[in-house]
């Protein structure tokens, strides 16, 4: 096994144990404190707490959120919120499967298939990936099977022209070699491909699937072999940010949208294997962390119906960001600092 450096985690677990904000709370008996953690009293707590109930008061009676007029134009704003719900532990509350209903009904093709517009050539490799996400995340394993599907049969795994899978089992439409720039063109959007893989990787927790195995080791490798952030030339991949700002997706983000930060690429690739490719993305999280253990908020996505849940401060450690470095950093297991 190879030997990394990566940062104290110990510390920052103490650090966020001492938090007395419900959310935190909840987070900490989620993620930290595993499947066993007594949640009957956290749940409660958070959803009164101010920026989560100020935003389940704008939650319309179909479920979802977002402007006036079409619903599918709510589609988006009701995915974010979905999902950020989800992630902070309040899947599976009745304002979160109001919301998933709402999704399934307007956002899924009749394939049962996630398009940000609902129709077939909304369908988009990022948000397909985020959809089965959020589902597996609020427990509706029902909802996120067809977009696991997709993904399975439909998404491309490319280079410069090479495959780095097996070809994909069918053709779904041409909107995905041009739209965005081409999510499926010769090289694959790497965007689509961390939303993918990660959705790929929840599914494998609990559906053990040898061809999902090998397409999720495929994903992988596409950033391994960039040391995850990194060019042919040694510059910074511009991850779903202009070239003239390629470094600002590296910086540390809560909650994201259909954008990426290094953290989310971490825990996508991140394996008790101990790549060393991985260790100048471990420098980079090195450098971030505070004296405290804790690392700060960089740069945010929040859901238009969501209040902050925090302030933006350099100097300052974000709960909700910790947590997320905490995670990606556990699925190293035992490693050597």
């Amino acid at each position: 096994m190879a030997q990394i450096a990566v940062p104290d985690t110990a510390t920052a677990q103490e650090w966020l144990r001492g938090s007395a904000d419900p959310n935190v709370r909840l987070l900490v008996a989620t993620y930290l404190d595993g499947a066993g953690a007594d949640r009957s009293e956290l749940v409660p707590a958070a959803l009164e707490s101010p920026g989560i109930r100020s935003a389940l008061a704008t939650q319309r009676a179909d479920g979802s959120w977002g402007p006036d007029g079409l619903s599918s134009k709510r589609i988006p704003q009701t995915l974010w919120m979905t999902k950020t719900l989800a992630e902070i532990g309040l899947g599976a509350t009745g304002a979160w499967t109001r919301a998933a209903e709402f999704l399934a009904t307007t956002a899924h093709t009749d394939d049962a298939v996630f398009a940000i517009d609902g129709r077939r050539d909304g369908v988009l490799s990022c948000y397909v990936g985020l959809a089965a996400t959020t589902y597996l995340l609020g427990g509706r394993t029902d909802l996120a099977q067809p977009q696991v599907r997709w993904i399975r049969d439909h998404q491309q795994v490319r280079r410069a022209g090479v495959d780095r899978r097996a070809t994909p089992a069918g053709h779904w439409g041409e909107h995905l070699a041009v739209r965005y720039g081409g999510c499926m063109s010769d090289t694959t959007c790497l965007v689509g491909l961390v939303k993918t893989g990660q959705a790929l990787r929840c599914w494998l927790t609990s559906h053990p699937d040898p061809d999902i195995e090998a397409l999720l080791g495929a994903i992988q490798q596409q950033f391994l072999e960039r040391q995850l952030f990194r060019a042919s030339d040694g510059s910074t991949l511009p991850l779903g940010v202009t070239p003239s700002k390629a470094a600002s997706w590296l910086d540390l983000t809560y909650p994201l949208d259909w954008h990426t930060d290094l953290v989310e690429v971490i825990d996508l690739v991140a394996t008790e294997a101990h790549e060393v490719r991985l260790q100048p993305a471990l420098d980079h999280l090195l450098r971030c962390q505070l004296d405290d253990g804790s690392w700060p908020l960089q740069r945010t996505f929040r859901p238009d119906a969501l209040a902050p849940l925090e302030r933006r401060r350099a100097v300052r450690g974000s709960p909700y960001v910790s947590l997320r470095v905490l995670c990606a950093l556990a699925k190293l297991g035992p490693t050597a600092v």
